[in-house]
């Protein structure tokens, strides 16, 4: 690579290499760590809010690690060299958007879960990711 040449005019090399076994390795580990710091918060929400409490956390914390997992997929599959149209990128990622919706509207409104617990649940994969890139800084 001369010193005028980017990234991105050599695909193969602008992203990290596809896989075909799910997500990528960090992603894999951000996973790991959140569902690892899903227990304390769990146990937090149960100090919290009692039972109630607990069950918005994991609840939230399930959903966020689901919604994490499907982004992670439509990168992979993003980047893994075949042609999509940007019409079905949007497509994917509105409905996962709207799904997202939702789903957290009927589990407030309807089944009436924790709203504070879920919120707390739903934080989960956004430390792990703070944490996973302070590890690896310091690491």
């Amino acid at each position: 690579m001369d010193e005028h040449e980017t990234a991105a005019e050599r695909p193969g090399e602008a992203f990290p290499p596809p896989t075909s076994k799910g997500i990528p390795p960090g992603a894999r580990r951000i996973v790991a760590l959140a569902g690892l710091l899903l227990i304390p918060t769990t146990v937090g929400g149960w100090q919290m809010s009692g039972a109630p409490g607990a069950a918005g956390v994991v609840v939230g914390g399930l959903i966020a690690l689901a919604n994490f997992w499907v982004l992670a997929r439509i990168v992979v599959n993003m980047t893994s060299g075949e042609e999509v149209p940007p019409a079905v990128l949007l497509g994917r990622l509105f409905a996962k958007f709207v799904g997202l919706g939702v789903g957290l509207g009927v589990l407030i409104l309807v089944v009436e879960v924790d709203a504070i617990g879920l919120l707390l649940g739903l934080s989960v994969v956004v430390a792990a990711v703070v944490a996973a890139s302070v590890l690896s800084w310091v690491l």
